[in-house]
This record gives C-alpha cells, structure tokens and sequence, in this order.
C-alpha cells in the first residue's frame, strides 16, 4: 500500500553512471528550450505544440486541486515539474533524478485522454516520487508492487471524479497486469518497440533503424541474462 515500505526495499541509491548523467544533461537542456509556466509554483512545461498541449495539463492539475486538495498539495512538495515530452512505450513517467513527472505528448493530446485520465496519471507518477522520498527505490524486485501502490492511488484518485470512468478503467487494468510486465527485459523491449515507431514515424534511414534495433536487442539479452 503507499506509504508502506515492501519488505526488501532498499535505502541505498546505486552509484550514478555516466548514461543517466548524460541523459539527465540532455533533458535540462531540453526543459531550458520548452514552453513553461509556474502554477502555485510548480513548473509545468512542454517542449512542442504548448498551445494545446498546456490548456490540457493546467485543466488536469485543476482538477487534481479541486477533487483532492490534500493529493495536490502533496504533489507540489514531492514534484519539481512536469513536463510533456516524447515518452517511448509508456504515457508517463517519472524521472527520479530531475524530480520530473514527465507526459507523453501524444497520450496528452489524444482525443481519448480525457482531463480525468490525464489528472489520474499524473497522480500514479507523483506517488513514485512520494515513495521515492521515503527510501522505497524501484528496483526489479519490487518493481511489480510500488507499481501496484502506485495504481491503488491511482484509483482512488479516479474513485473521486464523477467523470472518471476512463481513468478508473485504466487503473483497474494496471493493477490486472502480470508482475513479469515490470521486469527489465520487458521494459527494454517496450521501450524498444516505441521507439523504433517513433524513429519510423519521422522518417529516419533504415541503417539508423536496424542499428538502433541491434543495439536494444543487445541491451535486452543483457538484461534477460542478468535473471537465468
């Protein structure tokens, strides 16, 4: 449950390598050149098409405020912004180390995102980092239940709308999710499939298609070669 540390949960933070610094420089960068606004001094931002993609974010952190006070003012002390960028795999995430709810723009924009369902999912990764500022880290082996606890705020977030059918659907069907979804193998090859889409979608060479595909192939027998 939130607020429950899982048996096993480590303290210990591992050592930061040089790819996750590298990428944490990259997204700064990124937030530097994107449209943002402070909304009770929280940063929300967006690095493309903020015209229609900020009314839809401001509208679900209104709703947040209105429906769950408490739940808001919880997100703006765990939080330090959110961002609505390209999410490969996933409508959402939260990236630890720049303390950033970030929004996949096409999950935002999607005429099947209602401001509930939008509202729900930025609550789901607030909790992450709620859990994350109470020492419960996101390593595999618990991976399956902080997503779990993260889906439970998640629905009673969604419990609260009169309108939120939609998130509590979606909700319900994170928490039916098999606990092997949450493994690395099988993140990387979300991850990997989602952006070998993304590369497609913009027209990218096919060398540049095969390689990335060789170099996530490799990184998921990695992976996988870590747990057998």
């Amino acid at each position: 449950m939130p607020g429950q540390r899982p048996s096993g949960a480590s303290v210990r933070k591992p050592k930061p390598t040089a790819a996750p610094v590298a990428s944490a420089v990259v997204d700064r960068v990124m937030m530097w050149l994107s449209t943002s606004r402070r909304i009770d001094g929280l940063w929300v931002g967006t690095y493309s098409n903020a015209g229609q993609v900020m009314p839809r974010v401001e509208e679900a952190l209104a709703l947040i405020k209105t429906r769950d006070p408490l739940r808001y003012r919880r997100i703006l002390k765990d939080v330090g912004r959110v961002w609505v960028n390209l999410t490969p795999g996933v409508a959402a995430r939260f990236k630890f180390r720049i303390r950033t709810c970030e929004l996949d723009e096409r999950f935002v924009l999607a005429e099947t995102s209602s401001p509930e369902a939008i509202a729900a999912v930025i609550v789901h990764e607030a909790t992450h980092a709620r859990l994350e500022h109470r020492g419960i880290g996101y390593d595999e082996r618990i991976r399956g239940r902080v997503e779990g606890a993260c889906a439970r705020r998640e629905l009673a977030f969604a419990k609260l709308l009169p309108d939120g059918e939609q998130a509590r659907e979606a909700a319900e069907a994170r928490l039916a999710l098999p606990l092997a979804t949450w493994t690395d193998a099988a993140g990387l090859e979300r991850n990997l499939q989602a952006s070998l889409e993304i590369l497609r979608d913009r027209g990218a060479p096919s060398w540049m298609i095969r390689w990335a595909e060789r170099r996530g192939r490799g990184k998921a027998r990695t992976a996988a070669s870590r747990v057998t």
